[in-house]
């Protein structure tokens, strides 16, 4: 999503074969309604009156990057991790679904090591956690 700064208003996405139609002074694009057109890695932006860098934000959501945990092998034969590797890459979690892969560590390490106040703490959090979201 894009943004002109000075209005706030979102910038619209318009078509490239569709330019053609912004001459018509019905159709051209003001500062009250702006458009862009993405060419590959560009961006254009009309009315060609916002120009400065500073005018438009970018907002964009990305794909986590698949995750690939490095090794290197012992000379006992044995892998180990290995966190320096150039082509190591962690898995990625929004920061929204943090609390709640906390939680559901803390059951899974309450039931596994029988700690009874491990398991209710982390399922009344998440009850906790379920109620404000709703």
């Amino acid at each position: 999503m894009l943004q002109y700064n000075t209005t706030g208003v979102e910038v619209e996405p318009i078509a490239e074969s569709k330019l053609r139609y912004l001459s018509s002074t019905l159709m051209a694009p003001t500062a009250a309604f702006p458009l862009y057109v993405q060419r590959g890695d560009n961006v254009d932006i009309f009315p060609v009156t916002i120009s400065g860098v500073s005018d438009i934000s970018a907002y964009y959501i990305r794909y986590p990057q698949d995750p690939k945990w490095t090794y290197i092998t012992l000379s006992s034969g044995e892998p180990m991790f290995d966190q320096s590797a150039a082509d190591y890459q962690d898995f990625e979690l929004p920061t929204t679904d943090e609390p709640e892969l906390v939680n559901l560590i803390l059951q899974y390490a309450g039931i596994s090591v029988r700690e009874g106040d491990v398991y209710t703490f982390a399922d009344r959090e998440e009850q906790k956690e379920d109620a404000s979201e709703q």
